[in-house]
């Protein structure tokens, strides 16, 4: 499960201490699940379990999710007011399920640039790169027919409609990203794009080769790919968390 670091503009633990709370969420969570699974294994063996191993596990990714919540929201003397929804929230818990514990993610941050507020989209850092991730959200089998204006066709059926073209956001937050890795960083980690659609289908035969589109027909490569980044946490890329952190807003009062 992937470590949310940043939420909104929520105080988090991790912008008091990027170098320590990864690894302590990392262990954390692996003695949890020891102590989980031991139980499981103790009262199976004594025919007491009425639970399956997949329910148990089921159980364990839901209190680890809540847990990030808090942990996205407060710090021992500060905190933030959570909104209820993203206790529901299944894309936020979409992309934290979807990649292992050393990608760290902020989660439609607000960055003070040039001192105003900007909400940006998905950031994920992974060892490899910092990716800038936009989800087109349709139904599923729809259809967006992209092109280099503002707007883009969402097919539905029958029904046709205009939508704002994620690249807009999406080249804002690549942009914002790139420049604050470039100024402050002398070797920073690649900035990728990405368009993500898991549900439909994107046709944009021109789309500029920067920008990975990743429809329902690439998404599960994609993952898995990205899956395969099997490294321990990097010292960059704790210094890349870092550094976006402290250029975010930051909303929250004392306990």
């Amino acid at each position: 499960m992937a470590q949310l670091i940043k939420l909104e503009n929520y105080i988090s633990r991790y912008e008091h201490d990027i170098y320590r709370y990864p690894g302590k969420f990392i262990q954390m969570k692996k003695k949890r699940w020891e102590v989980v699974k031991e139980g499981y294994d103790k009262a199976a063996g004594e025919g007491g379990s009425l639970k399956s191993l997949e329910t148990l596990k089921h159980e364990f990714v839901e209190d680890v999710y809540f847990f990030q919540l808090r942990w996205a929201s407060s710090t021992l003397k500060a905190k933030s007011d959570l909104d209820s929804r993203y206790k529901f929230d299944s894309w936020l818990k979409f992309y934290l399920l979807k990649f292992p514990d050393n990608y760290l993610i902020l989660y439609k941050p607000v960055f003070q640039f040039r001192q105003a507020p900007v909400e940006l989209d998905i950031i994920i850092i992974s060892p490899m790169a910092v990716w800038c991730v936009t989800l087109q959200e349709g139904e599923d089998g729809g259809v967006f027919q992209g092109d280099s204006s503002r707007f883009w066709r969402k097919v539905e059926g029958e029904e046709v409609r205009k939508v704002l073209s994620p690249m807009v956001s999406n080249h804002r937050t690549f942009r914002l990203v790139s420049q604050l890795l470039e100024q402050y960083m002398p070797e920073p980690l690649p900035v990728r794009r990405v368009i993500l659609s898991p549900s439909s289908f994107i046709e944009f035969p021109d789309a500029p080769a920067s920008v990975e589109i990743i429809d329902r027909r690439r998404a599960r490569g994609w993952y898995e790919g990205m899956k395969k980044q099997a490294s321990p946490l990097k010292f960059v890329q704790l210094k890349t968390a870092g550094l976006l952190l402290d250029h975010c807003q930051t909303i929250a009062f004392e306990r």
